[in-house]
C-alpha cells in the first residue's frame, strides 16, 4: 500500500517535472525549485 502510493507520487512527479521542461512557460517559478 505504501510502496503503490509512493510510485504514484513518483510517477506524478516526474510527469510534472517532464511538463516543465517541454512548457516551462506555463509554470510558476515555484514548481523549479522541485
Amino acid at each position: 500500500m505504501i510502496l503503490t502510493l509512493f510510485l504514484l507520487l513518483s510517477y506524478q512527479y516526474t510527469k510534472a517535472k517532464n511538463l516543465y521542461y517541454l512548457f516551462p512557460s506555463t509554470f510558476p517559478s515555484q514548481l523549479h525549485l522541485l
